[in-house]
């Protein structure tokens, strides 16, 4: 079963700076992470 958090800031600078995260409920020890990171709308140049 997968337990998912969500709205955890990482940022005070906007409320828009949030994640989500999702991890394995009943986990005891360490396991790989994932991070994925959506750009949104860059365009060329930014």
């Amino acid at each position: 079963m997968v337990l998912n958090v969500k709205t955890v800031a990482y940022a005070k600078q906007s409320e828009k700076q949030v994640m989500d995260i999702y991890f394995p409920e009943n986990q005891e020890k360490k396991c790989p992470a994932i991070i994925l990171v959506h750009g949104g709308a860059f365009t060329f140049g930014d």
